[in-house]
C-alpha cells in the first residue's frame, strides 16, 4: 500500500491510498516531487513496472500509469525510481536490465515533457 501524508499533522482524514496490491506487486520505494505550482509527482516500482500519477490539488491523485519499458527492476535497499521535476520536464530514473536486482549496473531514465501524458522510452544515462 502506499499512502502519502497530506499534512504536518497526520489524522486519518489526511491519508490518501494511492495503490494497493500484494506479494510480487506490492507497490515499493515510492518517491514525490512537488513543481513550482504546487503538483504532487508521485512515482513507485511493483514487480518490474514503475508507475506515475499526479496530484493537482493535494487531496486526490490521478490514476497510475505504467511507464514505458521492459525490464527487470530493481527494487528495495533505496533502489527504487527516483523523479525530479522542473518547469520544462519530469524525470524518471530507475536502476533496471534484463539481468536485473542490480546486476545490470544501468541507470534508465524516461521523461515527460507534457506533465506526464506521454513518456520517452528508456534510455541508459550511465
Amino acid at each position: 500500500v502506499v499512502l502519502l501524508s497530506l499534512g504536518t499533522l497526520v489524522q486519518a482524514a489526511d491519508i490518501v491510498e494511492v495503490a494497493r496490491g500484494n506479494s510480487a506487486q506490492k507497490p515499493q520505494q515510492p518517491q514525490v516531487a512537488v513543481d513550482a505550482q504546487g503538483v504532487i509527482h508521485l512515482v513507485y516500482g511493483a514487480g518490474d513496472s514503475v508507475f506515475y500519477c499526479r496530484s493537482d490539488d493535494g487531496k486526490s491523485f490521478t490514476s497510475a500509469h505504467k511507464l514505458p519499458g521492459e525490464y527487470r527492476l530493481s527494487l528495495g535497499m533505496r533502489r527504487g525510481p527516483r523523479i525530479a521535476v522542473t518547469e520544462s520536464a519530469i524525470c524518471v530514473t530507475l536502476v533496471g536490465g534484463p539481468q536485473g536486482k542490480g546486476r545490470d549496473g544501468d541507470v534508465l531514465c524516461v521523461r515527460s515533457t507534457d506533465g506526464g501524458q506521454s513518456w520517452s522510452e528508456p534510455a541508459k544515462v550511465n
